[in-house]
Parts: C-alpha cells; sequence; structure tokens
C-alpha cells in the first residue's frame, strides 16, 4: 500500500534518510554489488525503501551481476516481476546514464580528424554478432566525451524508443551527437528504413537543441558508410 504524505516525513525527513541510504563518493567503489543495485533503484523509489530493495533483489538474482543489470534491456527488464513498462524504462534511463558516466573519454579523438574517429568508431564493434546501436557524444570541440550503448537486437535488426534514446541525450546534458549501429552479416549501405528513421530523429532532436551531426553503418567488412557525407542526413 503506498505511503501518505504525512507517512513519507518532511522534506527535510526525506533528504536525511537519502544521506543514509546514499554512501559518499569516497565510500561507493566498496560497495558491493547488491547494494549498488539497490541504490540504483532507490533513486527511483524514493521513499519505499522496502520496495526498492525487493526489486534489487529479483535484478539480481536474475541476472546475476551489476554489471549485467546495467546492461539489461527493457524486454529482459519486463520478464521480472512486477516490472512494468513504465518501471522498465526508468530503469534503461538510468542505466544508460551510468554507462555514460562510467565511459571512457577519448580525450584524443576529434570528430574531425576522420582517421583516427572512425577507428574509434569500428572499435566499439569489434567481433559483435548482432546489430547494437550507440550514441556517440562530442564535446563543444569535437572532441569524444564518450559513447553508450543504447540498444541491441539480431543479427539483421535493432530495435530502438525514439522517444526514450532523446530522454537520455537530454539527461546526459550533450547537445552535438553521432548515432552509429552495425550490419554483422550485411553490407555498410543503409537500408531505407535506417534512412527514414535517422532523419525522423534528427529533426525530433531538433526541437530539443541538440544536433544529429551523423548516422555511422558499419559493415561486417569493417567499411563506414557515413550518412552525412552521402548527403542522407
Amino acid at each position: 500500500m503506498a505511503k501518505s504524505f504525512a507517512e513519507r516525513g518532511t522534506p527535510v525527513q526525506r533528504q536525511k534518510k537519502r544521506k543514509n541510504i546514499i554512501p559518499p563518493p569516497a565510500d561507493i567503489r566498496k560497495t558491493n554489488e547488491y547494494d549498488l543495485c539497490e541504490l540504483l533503484i532507490k533513486l527511483i523509489y524514493d521513499d519505499d525503501d522496502e520496495r526498492a530493495a525487493e526489486l534489487a533483489k529479483k535484478l539480481m538474482v536474475s541476472f546475476g551481476t551489476f554489471e549485467k543489470v546495467v546492461g539489461s534491456t527493457e524486454i529482459q527488464l519486463k520478464r521480472i516481476a512486477g516490472v512494468d513498462d513504465e518501471l522498465a524504462k526508468k530503469i534503461i534511463c538510468l542505466c544508460r546514464i551510468i554507462r555514460y558516466l562510467r565511459s571512457p573519454k577519448k580525450d584524443n579523438i576529434r570528430y574531425d580528424d576522420r582517421e583516427a574517429f572512425l577507428m574509434f568508431v569500428n572499435s566499439l564493434f569489434a567481433l559483435e554478432k548482432v546489430e547494437k546501436m550507440y550514441v556517440i557524444y562530442l564535446g563543444t570541440d569535437g572532441t569524444v566525451n564518450g559513447a553508450v550503448e543504447v540498444a541491441h537486437g539480431y543479427t539483421d535488426s535493432v530495435a530502438f524508443e525514439s522517444r526514450d534514446l532523446i530522454l537520455s541525450i537530454l539527461m546526459s546534458g550533450q547537445t552535438d551527437v553521432i548515432i552509429a549501429h552495425n550490419h554483422p552479416d550485411a553490407s555498410c549501405e543503409p537500408s531505407p528504413q535506417d534512412l527514414f528513421l535517422t532523419n525522423q530523429l534528427k529533426s525530433s532532436l531538433r526541437l530539443v537543441k541538440v544536433r544529429l551531426l551523423d548516422h555511422l553503418v558499419v559493415g561486417k567488412s569493417g567499411r563506414i558508410h557515413s550518412m552525412r557525407t552521402h548527403g542522407e542526413i
């Protein structure tokens, strides 16, 4: 049963409670995987510790490690009892933020250094046997700030929700992005669906002041197709 406003306590009381829940940065590396998972879920269930602990336990039992929880998909999450569409989307958004914050900063790679940049893109898909999609974040000077996997699918397709993708980009605070996905069993030529969805996404991002600079398709041979270079975006 949901707690009433009175049972939840005042904002000050809830803030004190959060301080007891979340360890200071100096201690976070010493926190075990179950506790890390519980901390993640408590960001959603702000004032329901028991519910957060119960769901964290289910996630850890189902996935085995915190790393696998962070890398989970919406479909996998919804297989867990008690996880509906809305909750799965919230968890996915938080996991994407975690992956972005933990992704290595590529300080020496710039978007305008095409050889180094394309080598970096190829490294994201090395030995992959299924389609995956990444968002590559660029700084205002064109430096690669990080890359986050936002979707993965099958050998010939990858599905993603534009709304969720846009939300995760907005929450990252980045304003220049590049999308990249692979064709593990095909050439790097984009499909008509690739082109349609890319331009639809570009228009949506423009409304929230985010620039989609390119969409790169990596083929099974390692060749890369740039939609921007080909005038397709």
